[in-house]
């Protein structure tokens, strides 16, 4: 249930989650699925090659500024969500909040 309340939030606008990475480690995850988003902020557009993994969700990670995916059965909370105009207003502060540094280096799976 939990995996599809966030595949509906990440078509619907951004979201703040955690999981359960596959090596252990809990992570916390801003993304979105929202395709002219993704473009305005100049991300990557996916380009369809890619194959359908059904327990999997693919997400766009704002913070690390990447496509990511992650296990439907390791979600373990959706800790919040806001409309895409609502994110625009709080994005600024939001970043500004995180501690940790943007990863650029690819893609991660949990």
């Amino acid at each position: 249930m939990i995996a599809e309340n966030l595949k509906t939030a990440l078509r619907e606008g951004v979201v703040s989650f955690s999981y359960k990475k596959k090596n252990g480690e809990w992570r916390e995850a801003i993304g979105t699925r929202v395709l002219p988003y993704i473009d305005d902020i100049g991300g990557a557009m996916p380009n369809g090659r890619g194959e359908e993994r059904p327990a999997f969700i693919p997400y766009y990670d704002i913070v690390a500024q990447g496509w990511r995916s992650c296990a439907k059965d390791s979600i373990i909370a959706i800790n919040q969500f806001w409309e895409l105009e609502e994110w625009k207003e709080v994005e600024s502060e939001v970043m500004a909040s995180l501690s940790t540094a943007p990863n650029k280096n690819g893609g991660e799976q949990c």
